[in-house]
């Protein structure tokens, strides 16, 4: 008898400690998961911040004469027939 009760002992002793790390950890995940939500925000504004700064072209303004042919990135379409990839092959 005496046997059982410390097995039983040992048993809730192990669980109880596994629920410790179980809750530290929990605790670790939701104060890492507020750090990556505050991250994301500020990134998400940086973001906007520079859809605006480039829309507004170079200086401010944008001063090219093509400039409602360029894309995003401030570059001009891609040329037809030409895949960028390097040399073309058989011509």
């Amino acid at each position: 008898m005496r046997w059982i009760l410390i097995d039983l002992a040992l048993a809730l002793l192990a669980i109880a400690g596994l629920g410790l790390l179980l809750l530290r950890l929990w605790r670790k995940v939701k104060e890492l998961s507020t750090t990556v939500a505050r991250a994301s925000d500020t990134i998400g504004q940086a973001t906007d911040a520079l859809v605006v700064a480039q829309a507004q072209g170079p200086l401010g303004q944008d001063t090219s004469r093509d400039a409602s042919s360029r894309d995003v990135a401030g570059r001009s379409p891609a040329v037809p027939g030409r895949s960028g990839a390097g040399p073309s092959r058989g011509a």
